[in-house]
């Protein structure tokens, strides 16, 4: 069973049953891009680069990485140690702190671990992605769980 998943940075939900942990991976848009530069030609990694090499703009980056999750293996990822507190009412909260000069998307995956550590392969989960914007002034969330997406307006960055 997957974690109902938070819609950002200070957001809490309810673990399900049998979910001993929460485990948060990060990896960025360098690291994703510079994988993506190695592919062979011609192949599905390939042509993600070249998309992503041709739009700077955000929001686009992160809907064509959204939507590609196998093609982000698991190696690019880190797990983030001391981001999952404990909130009100049996709920988890997931806080993670970026730098405001960041001009790359963050992108995360949230797997749910059984008391023995056990869990799904990463590249099977969903991406989170944050842009920060260059300036401090809002960030924009783009975010898919399983077959949804939500699109929420640009908050102030001093939340």
């Amino acid at each position: 069973e997957e974690p109902v998943p938070p819609t950002g940075t200070g957001d809490a939900w309810t673990p399900a049953a049998g979910q001993a942990n929460v485990a948060i991976w990060y990896s960025d848009e360098n690291r994703i891009v510079r994988h993506l530069g190695t592919a062979a030609g011609g192949s599905p990694e390939a042509a993600l680069a070249a998309a992503l090499a041709a739009t700077t703009d955000p929001a686009a980056r992160a809907t064509l990485i959204r939507n590609a999750p196998a093609l982000v293996p698991d190696h690019l990822f880190e797990r983030l140690q001391g981001v999952v507190f404990d909130g009100a009412a049996g709920q988890k909260t997931f806080r993670h702190a970026v730098s405001g000069s960041l001009r790359v998307l963050n992108v995360y995956r949230i797997a749910a671990e059984s008391a023995s550590g056990a869990r799904v392969a990463l590249t099977t989960l969903p991406l989170l992605i944050f842009a920060v914007s260059t300036h401090m002034i809002a960030v924009r969330r783009t975010v898919r769980w399983r077959t949804t997406t939500r699109l929420t307006r640009p908050r102030s960055a001093s939340r």
